[in-house]
């Protein structure tokens, strides 16, 4: 069972992040700077379960047993980091995008230029890069030591150093994630204000008949433009609400495991055995199939391209 649900979403990532990026590309309604973000975690996602999902398949189906050798497993544990840190990087990056659009949209076209926009994603897939190789480094070859890096020890695949993975779980996931909350955050309350703005607009029009036509124009533009924006950050919050229900469980369980291991030990052994297929094995490769499946269904534009 669990190797046909890993199959399933592995062949769910690559259609779906594949679709939505072939959209982009053949379709020049979509090719806007924001779109740019879209790809570049489209591709995050389609890379993963290409090159870094087949691995833990392997290691369903071999019975959590890793006959590959350490240098395998550590292209495995690279590939995983990369592209999950590059996913959620570009997710931290498209809700600071959404807030700069909806704040200022007429101004945001001459300010997020794509020359820029591609500049941003290739700091965000350099630091990615970074982060990710860094479990390339040996940190320490005694045995007693928890900062020993990737290793393959008693048949199982894994990372084992302390200090480094709690670094990554703060700078590689707390901080896009509380990034992002703050950004949508201050999008609603944007959208309250522009909200009030039309609202208070719309009476002034009735009572004053003295304002110009252009004035008009213009105000109900950015209204409008408003509007449309905030209805676009509803699809990114609902990728911002997967996201976390597929990672946050495995972030939390990977820190508690490090620093208070003796927790788990606690645990019935079936509840133990559950926590760690349902949210360490499964949700985060869920991910990338979900992101997919969540933008193409709930934004218009690319729902109509595909049709």
């Amino acid at each position: 069972i669990q190797c046909i649900f890993l199959f399933a979403v592995l062949i769910v990532a690559v259609v779906g992040n594949g679709i939505v990026s072939l959209c982009v590309f053949t379709n020049k309604h979509l090719q806007v700077p924001t779109n740019y973000f879209i790809v570049s975690l489209a591709a995050a996602d389609f890379l993963f379960a290409v090159l870094a999902l087949p691995f833990r398949l392997y290691d369903v189906l071999a019975g959590y047993k890793w006959h590959l050798g350490l240098h395998t497993c550590r292209y495995w544990v690279w590939l995983d980091l990369l592209f999950c840190s590059a996913s959620i990087a570009n997710l931290a990056a498209i809700s600071v995008d959404r807030y700069l659009k909806i704040s200022s949209p007429l101004t945001y076209n001459s300010r997020m230029t794509p020359k820029r926009v591609v500049l941003v994603l290739v700091l965000l897939w350099g630091y990615s890069m970074i982060l990710a190789s860094l479990t390339l480094v040996q940190w320490s070859p005694d045995p007693k030591d928890q900062g020993r890096g990737t290793i393959v020890e008693n048949g199982i695949c894994r990372m084992e150093a302390k200090i480094y993975l709690t670094i990554i779980s703060v700078i590689g996931f707390f901080a896009p994630f509380a990034i992002m909350v703050l950004m949508y955050y201050f999008v609603f309350k944007v959208a309250v204000e522009h909200a009030s703005r039309v609202a208070r607009q719309h009476e002034s029009l009735r009572t004053r008949h003295t304002v110009t036509r252009k004035k008009r124009n213009r105000r109900r533009s950015s209204s409008s433009i408003a509007l449309l924006e905030v209805k676009a950050t509803k699809t990114l919050i609902l990728l911002l609400s997967v996201f976390c229900l597929c990672w946050c469980p495995y972030f939390v369980i990977s820190l508690i495991s490090l620093h208070r291991i003796e927790w788990f030990y606690a645990l019935p052994l079936w509840l133990n055995k559950l926590l760690r297929i349902m949210f360490v094995l499964f949700l985060p490769n869920c991910n990338s199939a979900l992101n997919p499946i969540v933008y193409s269904t709930n934004n218009h534009q690319f729902r109509s391209v595909i049709r």
